[in-house]
């Protein structure tokens, strides 16, 4: 059951990924304007998340981004090991 929702999720990003460069060719509009580009990511090794970006704002961005799956990660370790027991939870 985990493992087919997983590959279903794995499915599901790539029809994502695959609809949003379809619909990002078909913008109507003649002419090209200069945009800024900025971009930031997380790469959680262990426990320590490491933080890069563009600029301040993408930085920051990427560093809740991290907090927010570094608390994720550990909540499902401890609750999986049976450090916090869920009443009523999944049997």
């Amino acid at each position: 059951m985990v493992l087919t929702l997983g590959i279903l999720l794995i499915f599901v990003g790539f029809i994502i990924i695959m609809l949003s460069l379809i619909l990002s060719h078909m913008k109507p509009g003649p002419e090209r304007r200069e945009a800024k580009v900025s971009g930031g990511g997380v790469v959680i090794i262990g426990p320590v998340p490491i933080v890069f970006g563009t600029d301040k704002r993408m930085a920051l961005a990427a560093a809740v981004v991290g907090a927010v799956l570094t608390i994720i990660v550990l909540l499902v370790f401890l609750i999986t090991n049976g450090y916090i027991v869920i009443p009523g939870g999944v049997r």
